[in-house]
């Protein structure tokens, strides 16, 4: 049995260490023991450490015991103390005078999962164009079709009920009064029984009142079990609710929904049928990702009908760069519904498929700030053949166009030397530029990411950033110095 007063004692002092400054990490050890956390802590930054304990004490079950990181020494009786950091020395992990490669530790801990949940990964951008939608004329709504059948309001009311989870009620609240609107907000309770008929109660009221329903995003119920958004449809699937939201449609009112409020918006028919109807097998719904994990990054959409008044001062075909993070964001429905959605213009916007013409002309390479980070890399997969890091890519291109122009522009290139040893890798290209000559020098670290450390077109000060040894490889052989 554990001595509870001595984990209690520990971790007080642990909790005095954190609030005084001087924990920098700590771990809590768990199945893997303290080689597990020595290992993980490690892996976060390339931060060695360099340990004198007993085997035994490395692998037991230590539960309760926490490995801490600090900046100075710590006096403690139930501490013990296990070595030090090193800033990644060698590359490796020193256990009981023993050097462990840190890249053969990696591969033994993370290589397995490669192909079930890769690190990273190049998104499959033909196949975010729905079957049946090759050469399907853009819709566009009769202008009719948009104006507000309700009541003309000065300041049109906006309903958010906030639900359990719901996180962006505020920015959404902001951009509803900026636009004019009057913002009503409500709570929905559920400790007890009472507090959510109480809550529907007044929920029905402010639909009544209101002339926008806007269902705002979080994490409805933790999005748990199987899938986000049922709490918030099992809510609106309430008869009286039900009824206030058909009301509202009938005399002009209009619904918004944004991740869970839109998963909800889904789930209950209203998305697809624009009436509340109970789910089928074959129906409508978002699901997980291809990738099969979370997704948070910026992705590239396109407007592909204005028949919905949210949609009215957009063209179709105007592009966004949108803000992304889910885990279910493909939506999926039968093909004969995705048809009827097609034909009537339901699908609002889609996935870019980004492509560049003339991939190889300079020019054209300037204009990567259009870009996010992962059309950077699917373009250069797709028309270089290399696997990049979008990020470092799209970095490196922009920040040595705008050195190029620092020197007048470049009119040659020498040829590329490198020089290696056991810290880092260092490439240099002789440049002459129209004003003044300069040279451009790019250091990595000599480890298994080949992480860039700097990259300069002297004299211009350092860009800074993060390039992979192929990306640079592939921005000399394709002559972007030329």
């Amino acid at each position: 049995m554990p001595d509870v007063e001595q984990l209690k004692k520990n971790w007080a002092f642990v909790e005095e260490q954190i609030a005084g400054g001087n924990a920098v990490s700590a771990w809590a050890v768990g199945f893997g023991g303290v080689a597990e956390g020595l290992c993980k802590m490690s892996f976060g930054n390339s931060f060695g450490v360099d340990v004198n304990v007993p085997e035994e004490d490395l692998f037991n079950y230590s539960y309760g015991s926490i490995i801490l990181e600090t900046e100075s020494d710590i006096k403690f009786e139930n501490a013990q103390f296990l070595g030090t950091v090193t800033a990644g020395v060698n590359d490796s992990l020193r256990i009981n005078s023993k050097n462990i490669p840190m890249e053969s530790l990696l591969e033994s801990a993370f290589g397995r999962y490669e192909k079930v949940y890769p690190a990273t990964s190049t998104p499959d951008m033909k196949r975010l164009l729905p079957k049946g939608m090759e050469g399907v004329k853009p819709f566009k709504a009769k202008k009719i079709d948009l104006k507000y059948k309700g009541e003309k309001i000065a300041e049109p009311v906006a309903y958010l009920p906030v639900f359990p989870g719901t996180n962006c009620d505020y920015d959404t609240a902001k951009a509803f009064r900026k636009a004019g609107a009057k913002v009503k907000t409500s709570v929905f309770r559920n400790l007890t029984e009472q507090d959510v008929f109480d809550s529907i109660d007044e929920m029905k009221k402010n639909i009544d009142e209101c002339q926008i329903l806007m269902f705002c995003g979080g994490f409805s119920a933790g999005d748990e079990p199987d899938g986000s958004g049922k709490f918030i449809a099992n809510v609106l699937n309430n008869e009286k609710i039900a009824a206030a939201i058909e009301a509202l449609i009938a005399r002009g009112g209009l619904i918004l929904g944004i991740c869970n409020g839109f998963q909800a918006l889904i789930k209950l028919g209203l998305a697809a049928y624009g009436d509340i109807r109970p789910i089928t097998a074959c129906g409508p719904t978002l699901t997980f990702n291809t990738i099969g994990r979370h997704q948070s990054m910026l992705v590239r959409t396109r407007i592909a009908s204005t028949g919905s008044p949210w949609l009215s001062k957009c063209e179709v075909g105007e592009q966004f760069t949108v803000a992304i993070s889910h885990g279910e964001g493909r939506f999926v429905a039968p093909q004969e519904v995705l048809d009827t959605l097609m034909k009537n213009g339901q699908i609002a916007t889609q996935y870019v498929i980004p492509s560049l013409e003339n991939f190889e002309d300079e020019a054209t390479l300037e204009s990567f700030s259009e870009y996010t980070a992962d059309e950077v890399a699917y373009l250069v997969q797709e028309n270089v053949g290399i696997t990049v890091d979008g990020y470092a890519y799209k970095t490196a291109i922009e920040s040595f166009n705008s050195a190029k122009k620092t020197i007048g522009g470049i009119t040659a290139v020498g040829d590329a030397d490198a020089t290696i040893d056991d810290d880092q890798i260092i490439v240099h290209v002789d440049v002459t530029g129209a004003n003044q000559n300069a040279q451009a020098e790019v250091i990595f670290s000599n480890d298994m990411f080949l992480s860039m450390e700097s990259a300069a077109l002297n004299p211009v000060e350092s860009m800074g950033g993060l390039m992979t040894k192929a990306a640079l490889n592939t921005l000399i052989g394709m002559g972007l110095y030329s």
